[in-house]
């Protein structure tokens, strides 16, 4: 055994150190310091390209967040557009109708709506509010007027006839406007006349009592519309009808609203307002529907 290790110790001192193995396996010359770690810069990173169907997916979903319009909705805008033009360039939109002298009532007309409102305080402490509607065409005038465009084959007669129409203006008292008369007087029930206006006259169509009247209010405020409370239920009795009345009853009827301001000479200026509204709100319309579908 102490020939073994002797033998063991001899061979280990025959080895070189271990900076002279560095020595050796280095080209360089080695001066007896720590070796030095030479570094070298990294190429740059060049990125992947990605696979196809990725590619394609990002086209797919770049072009999926803009869609296109559908050219019904294009199609549908271009003519509002055109009607639009029409419109402006057939029609006053800024014209603002004189209100006649002596005109008893104050105008309440809401953009939007389709009604607007006559109000006036009357004797009594009554309050009289009427809501007129759009102008209508009768439906006699309309059925006849029909009947002669399918009659009418001739063009040149259908021309001629439709210049003498505009030569005549279109015989306003063809139409007609719904007028809906409420009387009504504090912590009291409230009269309604469902009357139609006509060019030069105003007709009363029914007169129904009604079970509630104007709400409690201060004596020095005005009464507003929403001050009116009307409740209409299938048991109120409405009465007969207003041409089954005694002749004397409807001629008092009668001078009851016009004593009140409903009076044959308004016709003609509410025909004009109303024509003059229905325009406007048409054309309202029009540019809404414009800003809806091309939004």
């Amino acid at each position: 055994m102490a020939l073994s290790s002797i033998q063991f110790c001899t061979a280990l001192s025959t080895f070189p150190p271990p900076t002279a193995r560095l020595t050796l396996s280095s080209t360089h010359t080695y001066t007896g310091g720590p070796p030095t770690l030479v570094s070298f810069p990294k190429p740059a990173a060049t990125p992947s390209p990605a696979p196809p169907c990725l590619r394609c997916f990002v086209r797919r979903q770049s072009s999926s967040s803009t869609p296109a319009r559908p050219r019904a909705d294009e199609a549908l805008v271009s003519n509002i557009e055109k009607e639009l033009t029409f419109v402006m360039e057939e029609e006053n939109l800024d014209q603002a109708l004189k209100i006649p002298e002596g005109f008893p009532f104050k105008i309440e007309d809401n953009p939007g709506q389709k009604i607007i409102r006559l109000k006036r305080q009357f004797s009594g402490g009554e309050s009289i509010v009427v809501e007129v509607s759009m102008p209508q065409v009768n439906p006699s005038f309309q059925d006849g007027f029909e009947d002669e465009n399918e009659e009418d084959e001739d063009e040149e007669e259908n021309d001629e006839e439709e210049h003498g129409a505009d030569d005549n203006d279109e015989d306003e008292g063809d139409f007609s406007i719904a007028l809906v008369v409420m009387v009504s007087k504090r912590n009291s029930p409230t009269l309604e006349f469902a009357c139609t206006a006509y060019l030069d006259e105003i007709s009363i169509d029914s007169v129904a009592f009604r079970s509630s009247g104007i709400k409690d209010v201060e004596e020095e405020e005005d009464i507003d519309i929403e001050d009116i409370d009307v409740e209409d239920t299938e048991d109120d009795y409405q009465g007969p009808d207003f041409s089954d009345l005694d002749e004397n009853l409807q001629k008092a009827f009668r001078k009851y609203l016009e004593v009140r301001g409903i009076k044959n000479n308004i016709t003609e200026f509410l025909y004009e307002y109303m024509a003059n509204k229905e325009i406007k709100e048409y054309f309202r319309w029009l540019n809404g529907m414009k800003k809806f579908i091309a939004a």
